[in-house]
């Protein structure tokens, strides 16, 4: 026979983890923002690859539903998607490499990359006028997102002079990463 003290902390303790996952978040929270951020932006940060990686997934609208993802298993120190993003670009323009994902796209869609430069302007005319397709020429287009469209307003937006961190993202994080001087074109 089992005492029962045995059996009420078995309860107890497998009813813990599952309610530890729903609770509030830990207090540190912010600040683990602020630093997944700031490494975002760090140039000895976060690997260009990984930043990289995190743009592709930001233009094609799939940061939002892995950050849920990831707040439902417990993770609350990410950042809102828009702000991951945002420090996203931000890095990939210090970088000099907000063109090499419309290359890419572009050489994946019509075997070329002619016209990269004006993918951005494209897309962001494509928004304007609501239309459900960019088009590549050839009778070709590319599905407009509304997350790609971000990103091309962003890339369009560094092209025409803005080169600093937007003060939503400044004002959030007090790092010496984010005034640093701008990595040069």
């Amino acid at each position: 026979m089992i005492p029962r003290v045995t059996v009420i902390l078995a309860v107890v303790c497998v009813g813990t983890a599952p309610a530890l996952a729903q609770g509030s978040p830990p207090a540190d929270t912010e600040l683990r923002k602020q630093r997944f951020l700031a490494d975002i932006l760090d140039p000895n940060g976060a690997q260009s690859r990984t930043v990289e990686r995190a743009r592709q997934r930001c233009a094609g609208g799939l940061t939002p539903t892995n950050d849920r993802a990831s707040r439902a298993g417990g993770v609350y120190f990410l950042p809102d998607s828009s702000d991951t993003c945002v420090a996203t670009l931000t890095r990939t323009a210090r970088e000099g490499k907000l063109d090499l994902l419309y290359r890419a796209g572009l050489r994946e869609l019509t075997g070329k990359e002619d016209g990269y430069d004006h993918l951005p302007a494209a897309i962001g005319a494509a928004a304007r006028k609501n239309e459900p397709l960019v088009p590549l020429g050839e009778g070709r287009g590319m599905a407009l997102k509304p997350a790609l469209a971000f990103d091309a307003g962003f890339t369009v937006g560094w092209r025409q002079g803005f080169g600093g961190t937007p003060p939503a993202i400044a004002d959030e994080l007090s790092t010496p990463f984010v005034k640093s001087p701008e990595v040069p074109k």
